[in-house]
């Protein structure tokens, strides 16, 4: 048979406490920090845990109602303490009761300075958390107005950048049509040019055939002529 080991004590223990320490909070308790740790938080000190300012009225309450009750005990027991004059005189002491008393009012009173020290020190606690969240916020709100100014010139830089890209296009479209419009006239000179050219070889070539006609007949005629005066030569 297989042993299991019992589970430790202490593992009960904190899971009990895990079991009653849990408590809901709701939606409007975390509206403002400060006030749901006051409502809600826990303080340690030198002599243990400080329940939030709301326990601690509640244990006041009940103190002074212990105080009250025993204040009117001692007020009663001092009206008796007349008629029992002569039996207490004749009696023996008995200072147990008494020293008992006293020992629990020295209690109670120690008990409930301790409780308003201990107060103090929570509402002490409780400034500093609140002086240490209003520099919190303030630090945030700081951020944020950075954050805001950051962005406003993110904006402005989108803004700017936006129109530089417009005025490139915009100028880009320009030198474009620019160059269509040179390579246009370009091509019409070059088509021009040629056709010039062409005219101008054409007109040199046709006067250049002209020219050799018209030697060509003038050599004819000087030839024609020549022959006829040698003929006419011979016959004489």
């Amino acid at each position: 048979m297989t042993a299991f080991a019992r589970p430790s004590l202490i593992h009960d223990r904190y899971a009990e406490i895990a079991q009653t320490s849990v408590y809901t909070y709701d939606d409007d308790d975390l509206v403002n920090y400060a006030e749901f740790l006051q409502n809600h938080g826990r303080y340690m000190t030198k002599g243990g845990y400080v329940d939030s300012s709301r326990r601690i009225r509640s244990l006041y309450r009940q103190q002074e109602g212990t105080q009250l009750s025993k204040h009117d005990a001692s007020s009663t027991g001092n009206l008796l303490l007349p008629s029992l004059g002569k039996s207490a005189s004749s009696a023996p002491p008995t200072t147990g009761p008494r020293k008992s008393k006293g020992f629990d009012l020295s209690n109670s009173l120690s008990t409930s300075t301790n409780l308003k020290n201990q107060a103090k020190e929570f509402e002490k606690q409780m400034r500093l958390i609140k002086s240490e969240m209003i520099k919190a916020k303030k630090s945030e709100r700081e951020v944020k107005r950075l954050e805001g100014d950051i962005k406003k010139e993110q904006q402005h830089l989108r803004q700017s950048l936006r129109k530089l890209d417009v005025d490139t296009t915009a100028k880009r479209y320009k030198s474009e049509k620019k160059l269509s419009k040179n390579l246009e006239e370009k091509d019409t000179i070059e088509r021009e040019f040629l056709k010039t050219r062409e005219k101008q070889t054409r007109q040199r070539t046709d006067h250049n055939i002209d020219a050799l006609q018209t030697t060509k007949d003038k050599g004819r005629r000087n030839l024609l002529l020549c022959n006829d005066l040698a003929r006419q030569y011979k016959a004489k």
